[in-house]
C-alpha cells in the first residue's frame, strides 16, 4: 500500500474519533446538568 496513502487514511481514522470524543463528551456534561437539575428539583442536595 501506498505510505502517503495510508497516512491519509490514518489521520481520517484519528480526526473521526475526535470528532466522536468530543460528541460524547458534550452528551456526558449535558446529562450532568441534567441529573443536577433533577436532584435539585426533588430537594436533595
Amino acid at each position: 500500500m501506498n505510505i502517503k496513502l495510508f497516512q491519509k487514511l490514518i489521520n481520517e481514522l484519528i480526526e473521526e474519533g475526535v470528532q466522536v470524543h468530543k460528541l460524547t463528551l458534550l452528551q456526558i456534561s449535558y446529562s450532568l446538568n441534567l441529573y443536577k437539575k433533577l436532584y435539585r428539583s426533588m430537594g436533595v442536595q
